[in-house]
């Protein structure tokens, strides 16, 4: 019989292995949600850039009464809406665990509560932050980001200090200077990785984010702002 003619065979899964990897997965989604449901109503390190835009300004900023009525939303139901994700974001979720390996080599520092492991830290009611990581023995964290190559290339040329990184991705400085706040540490390292450069010192970059206390204080100025229009507003709709 020629080639060509032959019965397909189809591979398949041993019993065991489907089950496990079945079980893996189902277990994941359950921690996701769990997480979710903990960040449900609160303001969160993530999207803490969103309350401090339009520094002049007494008054919060509407991008930032746009993110209130978010978490009034989130307050005021059942569950939680489905998310939405990129093929972008589920890639760099995918290259978290090597992502933190490459900086724990480059860096030699030892991280926990990181990839599957990390954790909701709450400070209060109204405000939390997910680290990608906790550094063991010393008082920091860390936020690692795994973008396309174009942005890391980007990230390699703009991004030498703290200073660089607010300007050009503020919302990651103050995804840092957040975290720093929820978690009560005193500095942070952020990371960009691409494993797609073909020089190999070029995949990881890092800086080094020191506490600032000055914007802190700006941060739960404008954060009190928020909390008290959310809870104005869940208020007046449940009277």
């Amino acid at each position: 019989m020629g080639l060509l003619t032959e019965e397909p065979v189809l591979g398949t899964l041993p019993s065991d292995g489907y089950d496990k990897l079945l079980e893996a997965q189902e277990l994941k989604e359950k921690k996701r949600l769990e997480w979710r449901m903990l960040k449900k109503g609160c303001f969160s390190s993530s999207e803490a850039h969103r309350l401090v835009t339009h520094a002049s300004k007494e008054e919060l900023p509407a991008g930032a009464i746009t993110y209130v009525w978010e978490k009034v939303d989130e307050a005021m139901t059942i569950g939680v809406e489905d998310s939405y994700s990129s093929k972008a974001m589920d890639d760099g979720s995918e290259m978290e665990p090597e992502s933190m390996e490459k900086f724990m080599e480059a860096t030699g520092f030892k991280v926990e509560k990181y990839g599957e492991d990390q954790e909701f830290v709450k400070l209060g009611k109204d405000f939390g932050s997910t680290p990608d990581g906790l550094i063991v023995g010393i008082n920091g964290g860390v936020e690692g980001k795994c973008p396309k190559s174009k942005t890391h290339i980007f990230y390699l040329d703009n991004i030498k200090n703290q200073e660089d990184l607010k300007k050009h991705r503020p919302a990651y400085y103050w995804q840092c200077q957040t975290g720093m706040l929820a978690t009560g540490r005193d500095f942070w390292y952020w990371f960009s990785y691409c494993p797609r450069m073909k020089n190999e010192n070029l995949r990881l970059l890092t800086i080094k984010i020191e506490r600032n206390e000055a914007d802190l204080e700006f941060f739960k100025a404008r954060h009190q702002k928020a909390v008290a229009l959310k809870n104005s507003i869940i208020r007046r709709l449940n009277a």
